[in-house]
């Protein structure tokens, strides 16, 4: 049985993400032609992209990583967790003959 996790992303969704990066690219090489312009080094120009992009990624990691925790549910105890992992391979397992 597939889970709604498991499910493909819309076509949309998938559109909209293609779009997005298409834009991203095109006006990060416009705007790389103007900075090479004004700035003629281009070793300091790709550093500060990296220190910019490196930021924002990790800006946006703690973030996530903050709503992940603060969203997650709580487990009654691990053994919990454990036996109701081995009922469903007990479950596959009387499924398949040997």
């Amino acid at each position: 049985m597939a889970r709604p996790e498991d499910a493909a992303p819309p076509a949309a969704y998938v559109l909209m993400l293609v779009c997005m990066y298409a834009t991203c690219s095109s006006t990060l090489s416009i705007v790389n032609k103007w900075a090479l312009l004004y700035l003629p080094f281009p070793g300091l120009v790709t550093a500060c992209q990296f220190a910019t992009t490196a930021a924002f990624v990790w800006a946006a990691g703690s973030i996530a990583a903050r709503d992940r925790i603060l969203t997650m549910p709580r487990r009654a105890s691990r053994t919990a967790a454990f036996d109701s992992c081995n009922a469903e391979r007990n479950r596959w397992r009387e499924r398949i003959p040997l």
